[in-house]
């Protein structure tokens, strides 16, 4: 017991552990779709529901920042919305509408699997 605490706090206190410092959404979305459909298959329930969560989540957070980035652009004076900065906020549009595509795959994988399942997946459903 006083191990894993010890490991845990050590986690903590060195940061993002891997190559870098990669946003929970980034790591989901990388995962291939025949790779999240192995896991699906052999996930329990409790499992296919914490990664359905996991994956509404991301997926959330990535909506968020594309509304916030539109709202930005909307408040860019008329001359500025031509210019480099809008130009790069529709890159960033671009990018995260993908991402949100590439999510919502992995993530209907994944309630799909719950359905077959029998379970309920209202509180999973974007």
């Amino acid at each position: 017991m006083c191990k894993m605490v010890l490991v845990g706090v050590l986690l903590c206190l060195s940061g993002p552990v891997g190559c870098g410092a990669d946003k929970p959404q980034e790591v989901l979305e990388r995962r291939g779709l025949n790779e999240v459909t192995a896991e699906a298959n052999e996930l329990s329930v409790n499992g296919l529901e914490r990664q359905a969560r996991a994956y509404r989540d991301a997926i959330h957070y990535q909506q968020g920042e594309l509304d916030r980035l539109r709202q930005a652009k909307k408040s860019l004076e008329y001359k500025e919305q031509r210019g480099p900065a809008a130009q790069e906020m529709d890159s960033q549009m671009q990018r995260l509408a993908k991402s949100i595509e590439r999510l919502t795959k992995r993530h209907q994988i994944y309630i799909a699997k719950l359905r077959q399942k029998g379970r309920q997946t209202d509180e999973f459903e974007l």
